[in-house]
């Protein structure tokens, strides 16, 4: 409620006789006989009231001009060019601007643009009397290729102009919101609000639920305050939020930051079209975010159906990390979220429009007890971007495939290279159902675990346990949900019990293209990490896709290509452990570790990509 006249729904009358949409939030507009905090007290003990809040206020991201950066500099950042020479979007999807409107008669905007509302004059015109949202309207999607000014993100998708913020860069909450409903109702695909408000409100929180609900990608900033407290809505763990970078990387001063970000984009000396169809040099984290947008934009071109959640994990994913000053920390942080937009990696992810989810090249199966003869997973990410990955941990699923004595409840965590706790899961169910639903990846028994994260290159180790000491059979497997370029796996080890019949170690891993590989199976050298059960005599064997024995190994010396293994800083410390270089053909491929004899103990399978 405010007590300054404006509409919330503008299917509503001034008179109460028409019919309220009781399905959004009704706004009331008081006529002074009231104050907003007496009406608010009022409204709160009626029982058939969901809610009340004040309407509060927020104000758009503008900031004035700053000189001395070369024009369009951001899209040789974000690497703008490869990302065009795949997609410069389409005229199926359809961008919402909610800002101070546009003027939509320039060139930069010809043929692409339908008129929404003006909810701060509360008429069908928005013509921009601010200017800020034709300067964001031009870096999100300015025509290219027509000789005139700048070139947005985005060439060919169609615009549709919301009107929330007024003259002095202030917009109710409410406007925001019936705006959002609009746009979504209206088919928008993405929503860019670079602007933001100080308090909490549940009317917009809905709004942008309701949005992200019906598929539509919301975009918001961090805000240009330069402190650690992100405005609303940015500061949703639902939204995409977005902060600013200078030239060098380095985050803008003026960039808000704080727990909510997740990710950061040029935003100072930012070329664009102003209001009256002439060059502007802008600043802001205003125009940080129609980057964003205008990449998910064309994203949204290859893939239609993507939604909220998979797009922030496609965006984030696809991000540079560590390209800024010492705050840039590896993976997410306050400052930078998960890294500075990279327009290139992020189509390139979108355009491979991988209909499975690629397994990671681990999947290893083992016994699991207690103690150290629990089954460790680890794997490395190198390459200079993230990837989104999900890992389960199996059991109980493992009897319908004839496997005896499976584990039956398994439970999982995940560490760094560090050795601090990421995540852990005890019933897929618990986290992310969805996402891992989704992702058609869910574990058919309620008591399986599964983790599913946004990791940066470096190392993890992945920890299967039974639930209150339970042991058995277990399966741990790790499957690349975003395969990027220039990123891959190049180790990964599983550590387990090593016993007999199905109570072997087993290592799967697929091979994307033929290459070179050193896989170990150790025992013995593990006394000296402190194990006091090591399996002492291990044999390795490898198969096929089609389970055909293809290599054996018991001493790693007696391996024709052993004087490889041992120049490649890869040989064994133990003579009776096992070790192999083998030339591996794209597919499927299983590493089998037993005791030699019969004999048990705690085993280690490696598997290297070597040169």
């Amino acid at each position: 409620m405010h007590d300054r006249v404006g509409r919330g729904d503008r299917n509503a009358t001034e008179t109460i006789a028409t019919p309220l949409r009781v399905d959004r939030p009704v706004v009331v507009e008081l006529n002074g006989q009231l104050s907003v905090s007496e009406a608010l007290a009022l409204l709160q003990k009626n029982p058939d009231a969901v809610y009340a809040e004040p309407d509060y206020v927020g104000e758009g991201g503008a900031a004035p001009n700053d000189p001395n950066y070369s024009l369009e500099w951001h899209h040789q950042k974000i690497h703008s060019e490869a990302a065009w020479s795949v997609s410069t979007g389409s005229s199926d999807v359809l961008v919402a601007i909610l800002d101070s409107g546009l003027n939509a008669n320039q060139t930069e905007f010809d043929g692409r643009v339908t008129l929404g509302y003006d909810y701060a004059n509360d008429d069908s015109d928005p013509s921009d009397d601010l200017g800020h949202g034709t300067l964001v309207a031009g870096v999100l999607a300015a025509n290219a290729n027509n000789n005139w000014l700048v070139a947005g993100m985005n060439w060919r998708c169609r615009l549709l102009i919301e009107k929330v913020l007024d003259a002095a860069n202030f917009g109710y909450y409410s406007w925001w919101a019936q705006a959002i409903y609009d746009a979504t109702d209206a088919g928008a695909k993405v929503i860019n609000l670079s602007a933001g408000g100080g308090t909490e409100s549940i009317a917009l929180t809905d709004a942008i639920d309701y949005a992200i609900s019906h598929n539509v990608i919301f975009i918001t900033i961090t805000h240009n305050d330069g402190s650690g407290a992100i405005r609303f809505p940015g500061r949703l763990p639902q939204s995409i939020t977005v902060g600013g970078t200078e030239r060098n990387d380095v985050r803008a001063n003026f960039s808000n930051y704080g727990a909510a970000i997740d990710l950061v984009a040029p935003a100072r000396d930012i070329y664009t079209v102003d209001s009256r169809g002439a060059l502007a040099r802008e600043f802001g984290t205003s125009h940080a975010a129609p980057l964003v947008s205008g990449v998910a934009a064309i994203v949204a071109s290859l893939k239609p159906r993507i939604a909220q959640r998979e797009m922030e994990q496609l965006i984030c994913a696809s991000a540079q990390d560590r390209v800024g000053d010492g705050t840039d920390m590896p993976g997410w942080d306050l400052f930078y979220g998960y890294g500075r937009l990279n327009a290139k990696y992020a189509v390139q992810i979108a355009k491979q429009q991988t209909p499975l989810p690629e397994p990671l090249n681990i999947s290893t199966r083992g016994f699991v007890s207690t103690g150290d003869a629990v089954m460790i997973a680890g794997f490395i990410l190198t390459g200079a971007h993230a990837k989104n990955i999900l890992i389960r941990a199996l059991g109980p699923s493992l009897t319908a495939k004839g496997v005896a004595g499976a584990l039956q409840d398994p439970t999982l965590e995940l560490y760094d290279s560090a050795g601090q706790s990421i995540v852990s899961n005890g019933d897929w169910r618990d986290m992310q159902e969805g996402d891992i639903s989704a992702a058609g990846l869910a574990p058919t028994d309620n008591r399986e675990a599964a983790i599913m994260r946004i990791l940066q290159p470096g190392a993890y180790t992945a920890i299967v346990r039974g639930l209150a000491g339970l042991t058995g059979v277990g399966l741990v497997e790790a499957y690349n949900l975003q395969p990027t370029p220039n990123s891959k796996l190049a180790n990964i080890s599983t550590r387990g019990f090593v016993g007999l019949n199905d109570d072997v170690l087993i290592g799967g891993f697929i091979v994307g293209a033929t290459s070179n590989y050193v896989i170990r199976a150790l025992g013995p050298s593990l006394r000296s990490a402190g194990l006091s059960n090591p399996l002492e005599d291990p044999v390795l064997q490898l198969h096929d896709a089609n389970g055909a024995l293809t290599a054996s190994n018991d001493n790693w010396t007696s391996d024709g290509q052993s004087s490889r293994v041992q120049t490649l800083g890869l040989a064994p410390k133990d003579g009776k452990e096992s070790a192999m270089y083998v030339d591996l053909s794209s597919g499927p491929h299983t590493a089998i570790v037993r005791g030699k004899d019969g004999s048990a103990g705690i085993g280690l399978v490696e598997i290297y990509n070597v040169p």
